[in-house]
């Protein structure tokens, strides 16, 4: 919705961020007319790229039941390179991953950086999508989002993500059941 994965590439491979208004008016919409009894959403934070969750919406997403989904980093990069696909990167998606692979260098090791900018040079993009999770993602999401949060559910990712949402749904109709009678 927002063309942006909200992270610090996550604008990568994308037509180009919305307008913060065009943004709005969209998710409005998705809020008007959900596709079921519930949403479920992910919760970061409140900034996506450039835009910004409007604070009723984050109030919403803050209210709901959290959940907390774990994978392997395998099966992450795996997604991850299916996502940004960097095999077909224009010329100004390689700078701006470059750009943002030395501001996040800021918070890595100076041997990491550079093996991560030597790896990408080469096209070994699995490894830099898998140092990347474990060196500077995981240990900032962990910080952010994990710690101290009481999760009403923690599952495992599977393989299979209309599978996960059949088990997603199963799970959380009756935490909802139970809010709605509270």
């Amino acid at each position: 919705m927002a063309l942006h994965r909200g992270s610090l590439l996550g604008g990568l491979h994308q037509p180009g961020q919305r307008t913060q208004k065009d943004f709005d008016a969209l998710l409005w919409n998705a809020l008007r007319r959900p596709q079921g009894d519930y949403m479920v959403v992910e919760g970061e934070g409140a900034k996506i790229g450039r835009l910004f969750l409007p604070a009723s919406a984050a109030e919403l997403v803050r209210g709901g039941i959290p959940v907390h989904l774990t994978a392997d980093v395998g099966m992450r990069a795996r997604r991850i390179l299916g996502e940004y696909a960097p095999d077909r990167w224009s010329s100004s998606d390689v700078l701006r991953f470059k750009k943002g692979l030395q501001l996040i260098g800021q918070r890595l090791s100076p041997g990491e950086l550079r093996s991560l900018r030597r790896a990408f040079d080469d096209g070994r993009f699995d490894y830099v999508v898998e140092r990347l999770l474990v060196a500077y993602y995981d240990p900032l999401y962990q910080r952010s989002s994990v710690e101290g949060r009481d999760f009403a559910l923690t599952l495992r990712a599977e393989p299979d993500p209309a599978r996960q949402a059949r088990t997603l749904a199963a799970l959380l109709t009756p935490l909802i059941e139970k809010r709605l009678n509270a």
